[in-house]
């Protein structure tokens, strides 16, 4: 472990996940990329290690860029070769998802036993899964849930510190692990953006989601087979725009006078910018919904479940407008298309909320009091 004596040099982290994060791919690369911003902001010195130790010239480059070293092939055989040799040059480890903990924490602590294993949970994997059989006619997927949440579980108690987006996978975890103290929310950092078009400017309604993303895809279905025909019946002026990577080709055949099947959008800016309301339908699903967040920044007034506004600060009729069954979404996507007052209220509300909760500053502020849970200050 690097000694106090030299305080000149800067504490090292050693940041390990599952492969290289890409701006532009998912929430998760997008939080880990924010994550490592705000550290090197605090002052560590960061290396990055992809599992799969996979070299792309522009996602290995842009964390370069950044000032984080990287490790990768054919540099290095193994990521159990570069913790063997270096992992004693470190003070601390920052690993997320539970399963790359698994590959990991048994050659780091026999290598270092004391250096403390900082953990992020990405998202809470045994409640998403749980959730997903919940709402399933797949119950024999109940044990593979059950299986994960053994493991995950062990991992918590393995750790240093546990990081969870949410408080209320806080509550969860520790029902279950009551012994474990160090819990900690992980900080989600949001650029300031503005209101670029107002509510006479835009029209109809939009989702968006990765389709690779089972909750997405059930998401999807909710409202193009529940939500959308009791809508069409009330307000067949109303269209739907459907945006998101992954799309398979048989949803195209969704595609109507009331539903324009997008798919694949390069700027999310013309998500959020240009329609009346954004729909998150979620029935499942884990952890903070960065969609959420991102339509929050934008000013754009959203209409949410219980799940997607889960730990992200929404209070009903102040910041967004909340919905369960499916005349209650056709009720409150209708007050936020037509009514401009009310429109205007939530979009103000949403964005000072983006504002206060999800700034640099809170994001610096969190990952201080992170690394002090573990002794760890620079």
């Amino acid at each position: 472990m690097t000694n106090d004596l030299d305080a000149l040099v800067k504490k090292r982290i050693l940041v390990i996940d599952h492969t290289s994060p890409e701006l532009t791919r998912d929430a998760g690369s997008y939080a880990a990329i924010q994550e490592m911003r705000l550290m090197c902001e605090l002052g560590y010195a960061l290396t990055f290690m992809p599992s799969d130790l996979v070299f792309t010239p522009i996602h290995t480059g842009l964390l370069s860029e950044m000032g984080v070293e990287c490790v990768h092939s054919p540099f290095w055989a193994s990521t159990n070769q570069f913790i063997q040799e270096k992992i004693a040059e470190f003070d601390a480890v920052y690993v997320t998802r539970f399963y790359v903990v698994e590959s990991v924490f048994e050659q780091i602590k026999s290598a270092e036993p004391s250096i403390p294993i900082i953990f992020n949970n990405s998202d809470l994997h045994f409640l998403r899964e749980l959730r997903l059989v919940q709402n399933s006619d797949a119950p024999e997927k109940t044990q593979e849930a059950m299986h994960i949440k053994e493991r995950e579980l062990k991992v918590v108690e393995e750790v240093d510190a546990v990081l969870c987006y949410t408080s209320i996978e806080h509550t969860v975890l520790s029902s279950h692990v009551p012994s474990v103290q160090n819990y900690q929310i992980t900080p989600w950092v949001l650029p300031q953006r503005s209101v670029s078009h107002m509510f006479d400017e835009r029209h109809g309604i939009a989702f968006l989601g990765y389709f690779g993303h089972q909750p997405n895809v059930e998401a999807f279905r909710f409202l193009i087979e529940g939500i959308m025909p009791a809508l069409v019946k009330v307000r067949p002026d109303i269209v739907l725009h459907v945006y998101g990577s992954g799309m398979p080709d048989e949803f195209f055949a969704y595609s109507s006078s009331n539903v324009n099947m997008v798919g694949f959008v390069e700027d999310l800016a013309d998500v959020y910018c240009h329609h009346r309301a954004f729909l998150v339908p979620l029935l499942s699903g884990a952890g903070i919904k960065s969609k959420v967040l991102d339509a929050f920044s934008y000013g754009q007034p959203s209409v949410l479940t219980d799940v997607a506004a889960e730990g992200t600060g929404a209070i009903n009729g102040v910041n967004a407008l909340l919905a369960r069954s499916v005349d209650q979404w056709v009720d409150q996507i209708q007050r936020l298309h037509d009514d401009r007052e009310l429109w205007r209220e939530i979009s103000r509300e949403s964005t000072e909320l983006a504002r206060m909760k999800y700034g640099v500053e809170a994001g610096l502020r969190r990952f201080r009091e992170i690394f002090a849970s573990v002794g760890l200050e620079q």
